[in-house]
This record gives structure tokens, sequence and C-alpha cells, in this order.
């Protein structure tokens, strides 16, 4: 999503294309990391993709502060190391008072 609400649960797909012609990517892992979003990582992809596949993940995310920010994804697979790609991310409202402890 562009637009999500500051205590909300929201969740992002994400995906990435093999590049390769001739090679299958496998042992995906996406690493998932966002300044005042609560985000469970490593996320692990489908096993396989093949030659010009895609693999997609959903990243679930708690958006505990408002304003813009981004999800910042990188992916490492056996084949593959090192793809980095960013998502803004716009966060509304104010934090519910249960998410003051955190």
């Amino acid at each position: 999503p562009e637009k999500v609400e500051v205590g909300e649960k929201a969740t992002m797909v994400i995906s990435i294309r093999n590049p390769y012609k001739h090679r299958e990517l496998s042992t995906s892992e996406f690493n998932i990391e966002g300044n005042g979003l609560d985000v469970h990582s490593p996320i692990t992809g489908q096993n396989v993709a093949g030659p010009g596949e895609q693999l997609y993940a959903e990243v679930p995310f708690l958006p505990k502060v408002a304003g813009d920010t981004a999800l910042i994804v990188h992916f490492s697979s056996d084949e593959l190391q090192n793809v980095t790609a960013v998502k803004k991310v716009a966060v509304g409202g104010t934090a519910p008072a249960w998410m003051s402890s955190f």
C-alpha cells in the first residue's frame, strides 16, 4: 500500500524477477527493514523460480510512527546476492495509547 495508518497492521507484497535466462533461483530470502515500522524479517520466498519467473513474498508490518518512511528490501538467493530495493510508504494518523509503551 502507498498509505497506511499508525497502529493498523498492513501487508505489502514484494517480488523479484529471476534475471537469468538459463538458471533457476533457489533458497531465496527477503530481509526487510523500515524506520518506524515493526517488520518481521527474514522472509523466505518460494523455493525455486525458473528463468524469467517471479518470486513473491508477503511482508506484514505495523507502522508505529506517522510520517513518510520506506521499506528497505534486501534479497539474496544461492545464485543472486545483494539486491536492494526501496518502497516509500506514507504513514498517517497518531499512535494509539496502547503503542506508547513501544
